[in-house]
């Protein structure tokens, strides 16, 4: 399923990636006002998780060339700007995105499916909700997932019915 938004949710990495700095500095940009961004909540319960505004990233990102290009930037060029190109294709070829105003992690998913949030796999599987995993290439495949509030919100019968018909994902646990 392919989703057409007009202002997706990107993880930390990702607009590192697009932006040309460390992954780090990307909220430190943030945090100054350069860039909307968003915290979700992580399964602790604390706000870990930003995600943040492709349209304020390439913003940033043509106000960085046009200094660069006039001869006007106040620091050393950004490091990270061959990293780039990879990463926008990589965005391009990506069938869900989900738009930024609109996105949320897997404890709000789960709360507002009201199922455990386990489940929130089986129901992507069955494109009951949109959710999409974050790139990260620093060390290995991510394991964080983004979810779309509205998808959950239309589909939380679907979500309840699965979860009372008995049929529990993963393995059999002997002890419960």
């Amino acid at each position: 399923m392919k989703t057409n938004v007009k202002n997706p949710a990107l993880g930390p990495y990702e607009a590192a990636c697009l932006l040309g700095v460390h992954w780090t500095r990307v909220s430190r940009m943030a945090d100054k006002g350069e860039l909307r961004s968003r915290q979700l909540r992580s399964h602790r319960g604390s706000k870990r998780l930003r995600v943040y505004s492709l349209t304020d990233i390439e913003s940033n990102w043509t106000d960085y060339q046009y200094l660069l290009r006039t001869g006007q930037l106040p620091r050393r060029p950004r490091a990270n700007e061959h990293l780039r190109p990879g990463m926008l294709s990589e965005i391009r070829t990506m069938e869900n995105h989900i738009e930024f105003d609109d996105a949320i992690g897997a404890v709000e998913a789960s709360e507002i499916l009201g199922v455990w949030h386990t489940w929130l796999r089986a129901l992507l599987a069955k494109d009951a909700i949109v959710g999409r995993r974050l790139i990260s290439h620093r060390e290995g495949a991510s394991r964080v997932m983004i979810y779309s509030r509205k998808s959950c919100e239309a589909n939380v019968q679907e979500a309840r019915k699965m979860a009372s018909s008995g049929v529990t994902p993963g393995r059999r646990r002997h002890a419960l």
